[in-house]
């Protein structure tokens, strides 16, 4: 009886082992960024040696030259059959584990912020999983999948005559006629050459997702990316307004020849936005091109209300503007940036412009507290992403990407 059951569980135990011992992660963006959110492993799960969560164990590391030496275990929330990406089947050669991620993890992360060079970049990612029934262990990465950036371009590349060369990501809707332009701006954090990290570190792919497209009624959507940041003057230091920045005619330059190559682009109809040092970079390009750009929604503005001149002023004035800031921004303080500049702005006589004050940045979804989770109070992208900003006009009240559809040259 003991010889008949030591043979059944190994040939139980001997389909699993023959196979490879690979897994493939899929890494999504969230509000505070991206994160590994599932693990794909090639094991069909049969019901005689057990697949379910409760039988996988899955431990984590993060390395990276700069020093990063981070391990931990990751909590498996559910397995499911599927296919080799992750997809539910009800009979699978493959099983996925679901985790469990969130903003208060940071071993669920595949990127880390470096701060001698002042931007994210992605780790080395590894993982060692094990079906504990059978003590069988997965430890050789294969692919990577990224669900939420399908669709979107991330090879464009642009030279300037100066020399200047910016890498540059965008997404082209399903459309027969002219469709509005959406540009945004990244935050200081984001530059490089890699286009994957403006789109996933604080979830820009926002623009191209099923609700923004919608109430654009489909919209193309440019990432352009800074080789550092966007405050960068040509002296190598970080400019709040006082100076020009370095890239001002290099990023015009794309954005035109951008438009340019696609006559499906609304003319009247180009947006732009961005945040922190990108909603600065968005009011140099606002004085630089007057009349190109049909509004403007900058969030956690970097851009220091003394150093816009009346006259600028007046000329910003002309155009619709959409504030977004939270009273608590640790880093471009309200007092100093967009509280002065919103209200020099309507007393120049601004006859659109809006300003989403929030007092803090807090968790949308419910998940990790709602209300009672602060993020860092300079993480105001997070509610102009999900279109939770609102304001009233003509006495309707309406969401920041519903006016924004509205306005055209």
């Amino acid at each position: 009886m003991r010889f008949t059951s030591v043979l059944l569980l190994l040939f139980a135990v001997l389909p699993l082992m023959a196979q490879s011992d690979t897994y493939s992660i899929v890494i999504e963006g969230f509000d505070w960024g991206p994160a590994v959110t599932k693990v794909i492993i090639p094991y069909s799960k049969p019901d005689s040696v057990g697949g379910g969560a409760e039988n996988w164990k899955v431990s984590a590391m993060r390395t990276h030259a700069s020093g990063l030496n981070q391990q931990g275990d990751r909590q498996v929330v559910s397995a499911y059959a599927s296919d080799s990406r992750g997809r539910r089947l009800k009979e699978g050669d493959h099983t996925t584990l679901v985790l469990a991620v969130g903003p208060h993890l940071s071993i669920d992360n595949p990127i880390t912020y470096l701060g001698d060079a002042g931007r994210n970049v992605f780790i080395r990612y590894s993982l060692d999983v094990t079906h504990v029934p059978t003590v069988t262990s997965f430890a050789t990465e294969d692919q990577q999948y990224f669900p939420g950036l399908k669709g979107i371009d991330l090879s464009g590349e642009f030279e300037h005559t100066d020399g200047t060369a910016l890498t540059y990501a965008h997404f082209t809707p399903e459309a027969s006629d002219k469709r509005p332009l959406i540009v945004w701006l990244h935050g200081g954090g984001e530059g490089g050459t890699d286009t994957r990290i403006p789109l996933l570190a604080n979830r820009a792919t926002a623009y191209a997702e099923e609700a923004t497209q919608a109430i654009m009624g489909g919209a193309y959507v440019l990432w352009p990316q800074a080789p550092s940041y966007w405050m960068e003057t040509t002296g190598g230091k970080a400019s709040w307004g006082e100076e020009e920045s370095r890239f001002t005619p290099a990023l015009l330059a794309l954005i035109e020849s951008y438009v340019a190559d696609r006559p499906g682009i609304d003319r009247g109809r180009i947006y732009v936005g961005g945040c922190s040092n990108g909603g600065f970079m968005t009011l140099k390009l606002l004085l630089r091109k007057p009349g190109y750009f049909a509004a403007g929604f900058p969030s956690a503005l970097a851009y220091r209300s003394k150093n816009l001149s009346d006259a600028e002023i007046a000329e910003l004035a002309t155009v619709p503007l959409w504030f977004v800031h939270a009273e608590d921004d640790p880093v471009t303080l309200p007092l100093e940036t967009v509280v002065p500049t919103v209200s020099r702005l309507e007393a120049a006589g601004a006859a659109d412009v809006h300003f989403s004050y929030f007092d803090h940045v807090t968790d949308l979804t419910g998940l990790y507290g709602g209300e009672d989770y602060w993020y860092n109070g300079h993480f105001s992208w997070v509610p102009c992403h999900a279109n939770a900003c609102w304001s009233e006009v003509n006495g309707e009240k309406i969401t920041i990407m519903e006016w924004l559809a509205k306005q055209e040259r």
